[in-house]
């Protein structure tokens, strides 16, 4: 009679064995399917990531070409100008090249059913028709109330629970939003000059856009109240030595549609040197006016003569390296930049003159209803 218990008891040990060795491979798949999914999950975001900043930044650039096309007006006739399909093309590659899935065997067209574009006004929101938000690609005219990108991009994780149940799958979605935050107004600005266009964050450009005869890109601030005297007068050496100077914020507060005035002559003394060493040995970024027209005078910008520059934006811009007195020396590189593989920002009028280095994908200041496009805008992730 013992000997049978034992047995019933030995069989009843099995089954329980048998039961938690179930659970155990249950739990272990789902544990793996919750880790495959989380992995799946950061990928999709990623891709969401990059495809909305990829749209966002060639939706920038048609609306900054139309601003620079005297034919084209956003407001009224955008449309003739603008196309979703480069827009589409952005947002697919960048998407696919982070993960996701190409749907139509050719990656980096305009057709992917996992990446749906949104266009977004300059509140953040989705726009709509009245009843639906708009998706990018549903009339290939760019909305030109459009000021960002939604991207909402799918992936569909391998399911290892799930197969034992007929799941393919689990679906993973990520959504990523971009608007343009343009600044309307700066403070502390560096007296330097690029004209206005469209460019790439972290992206290595070589700048300088003097403009007029004997202008080399510097500024002063002289319309905005500092004459800067001392040492030969507002457009010479040791004011500029001072106004690039971080702790002086000279410039004031200044906002888009104001003017600033040009500093003739070369200006590169040992000190206007130092200031820039620093900047680039501090890595400290510096904002910078943006312009888009001059006044055509010519020589030092003065209240009510000289050079002066419409400011149209204002960029942050991380130097890294310079050339002056016309290519013909101060040079200072000291992380070993390829000035050659740099793109050239302007057609580079006197001599080497330059400065190289990259724009951040930001934008101190203040914002409004100036609505500033392209160059003058900064990308950012609300989402």
């Amino acid at each position: 009679m013992k000997e049978n218990n034992e047995r019933r008891q030995y069989g009843q040990s099995i089954v329980l064995v048998a039961v938690a060795l179930v659970a155990l491979v249950i739990f272990a798949a789902i544990a793996v399917d919750v880790a495959n999914t989380y992995l799946h999950r950061r990928t999709a975001q990623n891709a969401a990531d990059a495809a909305a900043l990829a749209g966002a930044r060639d939706l920038a650039r048609q609306l900054n070409e139309c601003i620079e096309n005297p034919d084209c007006t956003i407001e009224e006739n955008f449309w003739m100008w603008s196309s979703e399909i480069p827009i589409m093309e952005e947002m697919n590659d960048f998407a696919e090249r982070n993960g996701i899935q190409d749907t139509d065997g050719m990656p980096g067209n305009y057709v992917n059913q996992n990446v749906v574009g949104y266009y977004l006004g300059a509140d953040g929101l989705r726009i709509s028709d009245g009843e639906n938000d708009i998706i990018i690609g549903a009339t290939d005219i760019v909305h030109p109330d459009a000021r960002g990108v939604e991207a909402v991009a799918a992936s569909l994780a391998p399911s290892f629970f799930g197969g034992i149940i007929g799941l393919d799958g689990i679906s993973v979605d990520a959504e990523s939003a971009v608007i343009f935050e343009g600044a309307c107004s700066d403070n502390c600005l560096i007296p330097i000059a690029p004209y206005s266009r469209t460019f790439e964050y972290n992206h290595c450009y070589n700048i300088w856009n003097g403009e007029g005869s004997g202008n080399f890109g510097w500024l002063n601030w002289t319309l905005q109240g500092n004459t800067c005297e001392q040492g030969g007068g507002a457009c010479s050496a040791q004011c500029l030595e001072q106004n690039l100077n971080p702790e002086t914020c000279n410039s004031g507060r200044i906002e888009v549609g104001d003017w600033v005035g040009g500093t003739v002559g070369d200006n590169n003394s040992k000190g206007i040197r130092d200031q820039l060493d620093w900047y680039i040995d501090e890595m400290e970024p510096f904002s910078v006016p943006i312009w888009d027209y001059t006044n055509e005078g010519g020589g030092c910008g003065r209240p009510g003569s000289g050079l002066h520059y419409h400011v149209a934006g204002f960029g942050r811009f991380q130097a890294l390296a310079y050339q002056l007195s016309q290519g013909g020396g101060n040079a200072y590189n000291p992380y070993g930049i390829d000035i050659e593989d740099c793109e050239d920002w302007g057609d580079g009028p006197h001599g080497g003159n330059r400065i190289t280095g990259e724009f951040l994908p930001w934008v101190e200041g203040e914002g409004g209803d100036c609505d500033p496009f392209g160059s003058v805008i900064a990308p950012s992730v609300i989402k």
